[in-house]
């Protein structure tokens, strides 16, 4: 099974395009907090924020789009891996998040 669960902010507002027949499609990149505590000092480690490339299609997509940076959202998912060589002939790899479940959180 390929699922995956992320909570996170968005780092920028969701770019919308269309497919060719009409598709709404919508990409952002979500940050993850790495942050935790430590047991024996009990103190509050940041640590660097994970990043990731969110696609939606669709519906979610639509979800997605009404969505602004710096916005906190749950999305579900699947993990896709992309491989390319480019035009110097380097291979090249992406990793993105197929989102088919997008919830916006609600601010406090």
């Amino acid at each position: 099974m390929n699922k995956v669960i992320l909570e996170g902010r968005l780092g920028r507002d969701p770019e919308v395009t269309y497919s060719a027949a009409g598709l709404k499609i919508a990409s952002v990149g979500l940050a993850t907090s790495n942050d935790y505590k430590d047991k024996t000092s009990g103190q509050f480690i940041k640590k660097p924020a994970s990043w990731h490339n969110l696609v939606a299609f669709g519906e979610p997509a639509g979800s997605l789009a009404e969505c602004k940076k710096g916005d906190v959202v749950n999305v579900e998912g699947k993990i896709e891996y992309n491989e390319w060589t480019n035009g110097e002939g380097k291979k090249q790899t992406r990793t993105k998040i197929l989102c088919f479940g997008i919830e916006k959180k609600q601010s406090h």
